[in-house]
């Protein structure tokens, strides 16, 4: 698949994986003695993976100066099985409770991931005496407004912000405007947060093309499924709650690979499901679409390093997943938060509207001027990549992070900084 995008730091003092019997524990960054991730349960699961994974936490958090170290567990066992789980988190409980013999300064503060789920991780907690670590909270919810989960929901809107940016830098002229209206785009793996995305861009873009593990689709004015913009998503979200991923196949439509979704011809896609789908070859079909302006991640590590190439010499702007997706450790603040939140929900989205969006356009001008290829930029002889630049932005706003110990002064410092409806 080509190389990997996310390295170790060079760093190495920094970095740490914990093994036990039935799984291990990856920390990107000891600095801090709060650290964050979820917990990863399948039978094959890899350290490698779960590494990039603490090391993609790491540049989400380093990103809007939250000092708290990345971090991913993987446990091996089967998927949603309960007595695995009780035993990969009996082997790590001193770091859950913060006093492991060997790393007694150092709290994981973890929920479920792929292979598990908020119950499971709660039935599990209780096996083992850890109540008090249950935390049912905002993200938990159902939102008001879309019949998603709060996590879901925020996850989402950070897409959808950071694609706003993007597109408002490439018409500078129509910034008072939206510059999502009458856009076109594809997503990649239509579950949850694809269809919190979905419902977020219903009125504004259309959607030409989606997948799921059963295959790829496209949308046909014909279909009672689409009119002639693109897909009706209300319908296809009735679809998906009937058949799952199989819903695909219940359209009546032809029904392509899932990879074939990358040769549609829209102004940007959002890779959802699959880590290094964006291979050399993937990086060539959607060039040759000669319509893909962006593309702005839901999932983590899409690109691999030959197709993040291919695709920023040739003028596409790759957002960096961890910017895009990073509503729902943003949203976590409120949960947190000591201070007096009238309306949870609407400061969550408002935290990771005012963050993303900053940190996005921050990085968008920074490129322009560094040589990305950006807009009117995209023909310069010179080759910059916005992906790294983002990363060396995250690194240097990371050495200038304050270490807090207390995780509700944490989150009371970035509610302070970017909520604007407590």
């Amino acid at each position: 698949m080509g190389k990997i995008i996310y390295p170790r730091r060079e760093s190495g003092d920094v970095t740490e994986t914990i093994h036990v019997e039935n799984g291990f524990l990856c920390i990107s960054n000891l600095k801090y003695p709060i650290v964050l991730g979820g917990i990863r349960m399948l039978p094959d699961v890899r350290e490698e993976e779960v590494a990039l994974l603490a090391q993609a936490m790491e540049y989400k958090l380093a990103s809007f100066g939250i000092p708290i170290g990345g971090a991913k567990a993987g446990a091996k066992g089967k998927v949603m099985n309960l007595p695995d789980l009780i035993r990969f988190l009996e082997e790590i409980r001193g770091f859950l409770t913060g006093d492991d013999q060997n790393y007694p300064h150092t709290t994981f503060i973890t929920g479920p991931d792929m292979g598990t789920s908020e119950d499971l991780y709660f039935d599990a907690l209780r096996a083992i005496g850890l109540d008090h670590l249950i935390r049912k909270g905002l993200l938990s919810q159902p939102s008001r407004e879309f019949r998603l989960p709060m996590d879901n929901v925020v996850t989402g809107l950070g897409v959808v912000v950071a694609a706003e940016e993007i597109f408002s830098i490439l018409s500078p002229l129509d910034r008072g405007d939206d510059p999502l209206r009458g856009k076109t785009y594809a997503l990649e793996g239509f579950g949850k947060v694809a269809t919190g995305i979905a419902q977020l861009l219903k009125d504004r873009c259309h959607l030409r093309a989606l997948s799921t593990i059963e295959g790829s689709i496209f949308a046909d004015k014909t279909s009672e499924f689409c009119d002639e913009n693109g897909f009706l998503v209300e319908k296809l979200i009735q679809m998906r709650d009937k058949y799952g991923d199989s819903f695909v196949i219940q359209l009546g439509l032809p029904v392509f690979e899932s990879t074939t979704l990358f040769t549609s011809k829209v102004d940007f896609i959002i890779p959802g499901a699959r880590t290094e789908v964006i291979t050399e070859e993937i990086a060539s079909w959607i060039i040759q679409s000669g319509s893909v302006s962006s593309i702005v991640p839901a999932s983590n590590y899409p690109y691999t390093d030959r197709g993040l190439e291919i695709l920023e010499r040739n003028g596409v702007i790759c957002c960096p997943d961890f910017l895009s997706n990073s509503g729902a450790v943003l949203a976590a603040m409120i949960e947190f938060t000591t201070q007096t939140v009238a309306d949870p929900q609407e400061s969550a989205m408002d935290i990771v509207h005012q963050a993303v969006s900053i940190e996005m356009r921050d990085l968008l001008i920074q490129g322009i001027a560094c040589g990305c290829a950006i807009g009117s930029n995209r023909n310069m002889k010179t080759y910059q990549s916005l992906y790294k630049l983002a990363i060396d932005r995250a690194m240097a706003k990371r050495e200038s992070t304050p270490i807090l110990d207390s995780i509700q002064s944490i989150a009371d410092d970035v509610v302070s900084h970017y909520s604007i409806s407590l």
